[in-house]
């Protein structure tokens, strides 16, 4: 990775917003003034659907893409807030810019999941107005394999897998090269004669037909309708194979719609491949027509053995990444070395841009030729991890932290479809000064009916000095007491939903700030809901592991328990932020209050639960593990 961005950071040429982007001081006042009406020129339907912040986040960048001007900045940032619906304007904005003329986009993120969640919403979005004009080779995901090989969806779109298919087809083409040399073969056509002998096609008696005249008779043969006698051995010797040959060759010909390989030194070779591949597109209807003749046999041949002569795996990979409109990766696999031979870049959208330490998106400024960079990420969520303390108190962040301390304009995302109002209102007035609203699907008698036997909307649960902490390896730490409390809350969830077949609940979170507490809690992901009758999808992770997802109840374990009030992680307000805005309709705290609320943030929110929800003291939650055994 350091060399990466070492080799990046030596880049002399950079976009034209550099300036920009050093000192924070956009050129001119933020488009964002300008309201969405005034931009007739960039009206597009994609954007119906989206409400009038996502609207105007989305016109900000295409104002400073498709009408460039200097009154329009390069550098856009977008904040969004849980729930804002990020994701789902990036790939809006993705939708549009598809259809704006030869733009390259490069699309970035820190993780391949939050990578791949990106290519699925573009995919659906695209789905859902099948006027957008978009091949499949028109997106492009590079990366390692094996990193996204349980990501459903995606798959087909790898560069390395786009390059096996074609592979795989040139290969078993070649491989039929044998089929078609034997139909010219006279060897071979004599012992068809003499099989059609065997068979009785042609009576003994009444053959009139010379062997070295056979060939005329073969010709025909093919060039008609064959006769029921010759049924089975033109659908076993003929059809079946020239059929697989046509489907795989469809196949690549759809891969490759202008592939021309230039192999230096071999002029068979530098013909165009793409007129390879229409060539044989013109013999799609030899099957129905039924006229594989040996002549039509020996110009496929002829293709196959040209085909084969192709060195052409290197330029294959650099042809698929050309041709791509818009390539996925993560930051890292930015700077790998396809980046170094591929075309420029004109637009680079940077997802979750806050948890990019700065140096790492020197990878994507040395795409000089630029025109707009767009960050899109939220400073009160995760911020990068940095492990030198001293780098920490000079305020080391992301790039996206430092523009917006310097007062750089940015569209922020102001309506929140996640969670319930109950949810949402305490860290909507802690971290975002009260200025995101409930969207109307939160406010909608689903979420208010939405209800549990027992259970408030929000809920703590305080173990007081119970249950102490216990110090792991590589200071982490767990709680036993804890871990036990959490499993008879999930047992009780899947008991209800169980009891209600309509229930909403159909998925829980458990999150906690430490990896040892979320492993001793790894056994929920395979607990057997069916065994109490419900249907619940578990998933246990870190609340870092967490960002970018959401679930119907999360239930977060504090862990930390001590008389020093020690509490680590949990004074990180960002993390907090993160942890309390998964859930959808319900969340769960389980922690001691005694050990928190010496921290004014904890106990503003205790607070707000002990107004608003339910606050369960020790001696509530001693009750509940009895009634639960």
């Amino acid at each position: 990775m350091p060399v990466r961005v070492f080799h990046a950071m030596g880049k002399k040429k950079l976009p034209s917003f550099i300036n920009e982007l050093l000192t924070g001081q956009q050129r001119s006042p933020s488009p964002s003034a300008v309201p969405v009406e005034t931009h007739k020129a960039i009206h597009y339907p994609y954007l119906e659907t989206l409400n009038n912040s996502q609207r105007q986040a989305v016109v900000n960048v295409l104002q400073s893409v498709v009408a460039p001007s200097p009154d329009y900045s390069g550098l856009q940032l977008i904040k969004g807030p849980p729930g804002t619906g990020k994701t789902s304007t990036i790939a809006a904005l993705l939708k549009c810019l598809l259809v704006t003329g030869n733009k390259r986009i490069m699309v970035t993120a820190p993780t391949n999941c939050a990578v791949s969640e990106l290519l699925r919403k573009l995919i659906f979005a695209i789905d859902q107005h099948p006027k957008v004009s978009c091949k499949p080779t028109d997106l492009l995901l590079v990366g390692f394999e094996k990193k996204y090989i349980k990501e459903h969806g995606v798959h087909s779109f790898l560069l390395e897998s786009r390059l096996e298919v074609v592979e795989f087809n040139l290969n078993h083409l070649s491989q039929l090269s044998k089929p078609l040399e034997h139909l010219l073969d006279e060897k071979v056509i004599n012992s068809y004669y003499n099989f059609f002998k065997k068979k009785s096609v042609i009576e003994e008696e009444n053959a009139k037909i010379l062997e070295p005249e056979f060939k005329v008779e073969l010709e025909k043969i093919f060039t008609e309708s064959p006769s029921d006698d010759l049924n089975y051995f033109w659908a076993e010797c003929v059809l079946e194979p020239y059929s697989k040959l046509i489907k795989e060759l469809e196949s690549i010909c759809y891969q490759l719609p202008n592939f021309r390989p230039k192999n230096k030194g071999k002029e068979k070779s530098q013909a165009s491949f793409n007129e390879v591949l229409v060539h044989l597109r013109k013999k799609r209807d030899i099957l129905t027509q039924h006229t594989l003749t040996p002549s039509v046999a020996k110009s496929l041949l002829s293709v196959i053995q040209e085909i084969k002569s192709l060195e052409i795996r290197g330029q294959l990979k650099s042809y698929l990444f050309n041709s791509a409109k818009i390539v996925f990766s993560t930051v890292a696999v930015a700077g790998r070395d396809i980046y170094e031979f591929g075309r420029f870049f004109d637009i680079a959208v940077v997802d979750e841009a806050t948890q990019l330490p700065e140096p790492l998106l020197s990878i994507i400024l040395s795409q000089h030729r630029l025109k707009c960079l767009v960050l899109v990420g939220d400073e009160k969520q995760l911020p990068p991890h940095i492990f030198s303390t001293q780098l920490k108190d000079l305020g080391y962040s992301s790039l996206f932290q430092r523009l917006i301390n310097l007062g750089h304009p940015h569209s922020l995302l102001d309506v929140q479809y996640r969670m319930h109002p109950l949810l949402s209102r305490w860290p909507c007035k802690k971290f975002y000064e009260g200025k995101i609203t409930d969207g109307p699907n939160v406010i909608s008698e689903l979420y208010s009916s939405a209800s549990l036997p027992n259970y408030s909307n929000i809920m703590v649960f305080n173990m007081g000095y119970t249950s102490p902490e216990t110090a792991g390896k590589e200071r982490s730490f767990y709680n036993k007491g804890e871990i036990n409390l959490v499993r008879k809350i999930v047992k009780t969830l899947c008991h209800a939903k169980a009891s209600n077949k309509n229930s909403v609940i159909k998925t829980i979170g458990i999150i906690s700030p430490y990896q040892l507490q979320v492993d001793k809690l790894n056994d929920l992901v395979n607990y057997k809901t069916e065994e109490v009758g419900g249907d619940v999808l578990v998933r246990v992770n870190t609340v870092d592991g967490f960002q970018g997802q959401e679930c119907d109840v999360i239930i977060l374990t504090t862990v930390r328990s001590n008389r020093k009030k020690n509490i680590g992680f949990l004074e990180d307000a960002n993390r907090l932020n993160v942890a309390l805005t998964r859930g959808k309709y319900f969340l769960l705290v389980v922690c001691s209050l005694n050990t928190l609320s010496k921290h004014a943030l904890w106990q503003s929110f205790f607070s707000y639960v002990a107004n608003y929800g339910e606050l369960i003291p020790p001696s509530g939650v001693q009750k509940f593990m009895k009634l639960n055994k």
